[in-house]
């Protein structure tokens, strides 16, 4: 067991092994006069020969843990040689001989500020924050050198993003030798692709966001006014979470956040952020090595094991959970979060008893998803996982965001996230808690996240809850109030908070979205019924859907439909709609992905007939119509309300899967024959996008699927 108080003065996060090939470039000392020619052949020119020639001669078989260590050893000299020649030259030397090589990266001036911070280190992160720049930018960029592998690609080697960017490593262990090589081998290789392939170069750049799917959040925080430096210095200093060796991380967080460096205040938050809820997960779960680096990456107690439900007990196996993520999969499985949640393995009902006793064994309850609360959660998730979300960790350490213009409001956003998981103790209260926890417990046994297995038996550690708050609490007697007051303020904003990026979440969304469409689907523009003799939209009103969705062979499973003319009834019912998002099963984030993959067909499908007939009343009014399109127009000016009654049945069904998702995961049989059916139908709602497609108007098999689909509907759930 390890207390907070231990993990606040711990110097260090890394395993002795670890941390022990870490400071192998530290220890190699020689005279830098010597030997420099053998690792450069001139200038700053590096001979990729002898490095290969290092790394060849090693007698270990390539890739195990005694390769990785003398690769470690055999390229010190080198690293040492990198970082004298580079803290050598003058500013004015870097921008005239390196920084024209590192156009190839188009992240030329990140480089810059990485060789600044090493050039004139003012601040104790510094180095940090330049590590965690340059394995951003050189993430992918090289592809499997020796070198390379040995610097960022094993977990057997130096490993250096991965231990950077997990939050693992502190400001004093970040060498300026890891920053140099990485610098003076990015500019080589650009030297060698210019004579390779000459100045006119090409080279593909990785795409570049500024995280505008975040405006979704601005909400969240809204109410709340500038945080005063004071109050958040006295949070950090305070917080149990927040190891001593990191203090200077957060005062250098919060300079930059003054001199309103939004990406690079970002950059160094979020190792942070996983640094201290590594912590929380360690010592609220009673596993104190989880605040090690490992030796194996599967063993890593990462973003995703802490905000799972359930996690491996030691280094135990977990065969009834999923623990990989595969491309395949992440569209579905994933697609409510890229964590490994504790979703139960397709495959764990088909194993026999003892395997499935085996299985609970390996597992316990992590407590650290209710201890934090649901909205608290839910906002982690939003910007760290859900495939829909910003994912701004993933992004900004795979070099895929342009510091530059990183919006403020997500900077604070994850900010006063941060804030709320140090001050923990200070707001959460235990009755809360308690309660989420047996909701928390019956959703997992209803939808059998994991069979077999009862969480009392897996979970006899949290039985002391009110001691689990009061180590997570503040000595009030040294919080001011202005920071008891900015605790609170944050407090209320989160507990108001609505999930944005899960499944469900995007569902309720485009659900609302498509029903304002629907909405207004009279006020398009046409002309009269009477000048192009077609039926009359206004009584096609009168048409209904059915009375209610039935859903066999679940007797007595039913949800009442809404009529045409009750449309605005039915925005209504769908708005107040209540849903959950967290630790659902495979088959439910299946079903969900399906109902919006056919919902974002009606959206395009009603943008496609709203544009496509204002450009057929434009041409109509101007005279510019020959015949056989005037026909055309006739013909879609009989076919839209049909079109448009399919997709409100359409949207009503996908509404009622919706609120029902957990009874109609009661049986496999009954899931097994709905995902059948809302795949039919999807094919048909793509065929209507394609035949309402502007350049396409084939109005009569829009028409004929629309009434297929309709009289399957009908067939199928109308009772």
């Amino acid at each position: 067991m390890i207390s907070l108080s231990e993990i606040k003065c711990r110097p260090t996060f890394l395993s002795a092994d670890v941390k022990n090939l870490l400071e192998k470039p530290e220890k190699f000392v020689e005279d830098f006069s010597d030997n420099r020619d053998y690792w450069f052949t001139s200038g700053l020119k590096i001979n990729w020969k002898n490095v290969e020639y290092a790394l060849d001669d090693i007698e270990e078989p390539y890739g195990n843990k005694c390769w990785f260590e003398k690769a470690v050893e055999a390229i010190a000299p080198f690293m040492s040689h990198c970082d004298f020649a580079i803290r050598g030259l003058s500013l004015e030397d870097y921008f005239i001989h390196m920084k024209p090589y590192l156009m190839w990266t188009y992240q030329e001036d990140v480089v810059s500020d990485c060789f600044k911070l090493v050039y004139s280190q003012k601040y104790e992160a510094d180095y940090l924050l330049a590590l965690l720049m340059i394995t951003s930018v050189s993430e992918r960029a090289i592809g499997n050198s020796q070198l390379f592998v040995v610097l960022l690609g094993s977990v057997y080697g130096l490993n250096l993003r991965n231990i950077a960017w997990h939050g693992f490593l502190n400001p004093r262990e970040a060498k300026s030798s890891f920053i140099t090589t990485i610098i003076l081998t990015l500019v080589n290789v650009g030297q060698d692709l210019e004579v390779n392939l000459g100045p006119e170069m090409y080279i593909p750049q990785r795409l570049q966001t500024s995280f505008p799917e975040a405006e979704a959040l601005n909400y969240v925080f809204l109410k709340m006014p500038v945080a005063n430096r004071d109050s958040v210095e006295e949070i950090i200093i305070h917080s149990p979470l927040v190891p001593d060796v990191m203090v200077p991380v957060w005062t250098k967080i919060l300079n930059l956040l003054d001199e309103e460096r939004y990406g690079l205040c970002l950059t160094l938050l979020l190792p942070m952020l996983e640094c201290s809820m590594r912590c929380l997960f360690a010592v609220v779960n009673e596993e104190a090595t989880r605040i090690l680096t490992a030796e194996n990456s599967s063993f890593y107690t990462t973003f995703d094991e802490i905000l799972q439900l359930y996690y491996k007990n030691g280094e135990a196996g977990m065969p009834g959970l999923s623990t990989r993520r595969t491309p395949e999969k992440m569209c579905v499985a994933d697609s409510h979060s890229n964590c490994k949640m504790g979703v139960a393995d397709e495959n764990f009902l088909l194993k026999s008893e003892s395997e499935k006793a085996c299985c609970c064994k390996s597992m316990r309850l992590n407590l650290v998803p209710f201890l934090i609360g649901e909205k608290l959660n839910e906002a982690l998730h939003d910007i760290l996982n859900f495939v829909n979300g910003p994912r701004v960790r993933d992004k900004l350490s795979h070099g895929e965001v342009k510091l530059d213009n990183v919006p403020k409001d997500i900077t604070y956003h994850t900010l006063y996230i941060s804030l709320l998981v140090l001050s923990l103790g200070h707001w959460r209260c235990e009755e809360e808690a308690c309660k989420e926890y047996t909701s928390l417990c019956k959703v997992t046994d209803e939808l059998a996240v994991i069979p077999y297995c009862k969480l009392d038996s897996c979970s006899p550690h949290f039985c002391d809850k009110k001691s689990i708050y009061q180590m997570l609490s503040f000595n009030m007697s040294k919080i001011s109030p202005p920071t008891k007051s900015l605790v609170h303020l944050m407090k209320n904003c989160i507990l108001d908070y609505q999930c944005a990026y899960h499944p469900k979440a995007v569902l309720h969304k485009n659900l609302i979205s498509s029903i304002v469409k629907l909405e207004e689907w009279l006020q398009w523009e046409r002309v009269s019924c009477s000048d192009l003799e077609y039926p009359d939209w206004e009584t096609c009103r009168l048409r209904m859907v059915p009375d209610y969705f039935s859903f066999l062979p679940l007797t007595g499973l039913r949800c009442g439909a809404q009529g045409f003319f009750e449309m605005s009834h039915f925005m209504l019912h769908v708005k107040e709609a209540k849903f959950s998002v967290l630790y659902g099963s495979n088959l439910e984030i299946e079903l969900i992905s399906l109902c919006n993959r056919i919902v974002c067909c009606i959206l395009l499908a009603l943008d496609n007939i709203k544009d496509n007939l204002s450009v057929k009343y434009s041409q109509y009014v101007n005279k510019t119509l020959r015949s056989r399109q005037r026909e055309t127009y006739r013909r879609q000016l009989s076919a839209v309300p049909t079109i448009v009654l399919n997709c409100y049945a359409t949207c009503q069904l996908v509404y009622t899967h919706f609120v029902l998702v957990d009874y109609l995961l009661s049986t496999k049989t009954s899931v097994t024959n709905v995902l059948k059916t809302l795949r039919k139908i999807l094919k048909l709602q793509e065929n209507i996008v394609s035949q309402t497609n502007v350049n396409v108007n084939r109005w009569d098999e829009a028409l004929k699927n629309s009434n297929d689909n309709i009289a399957n509907i009908k067939k199928d759930y109308g009772k």
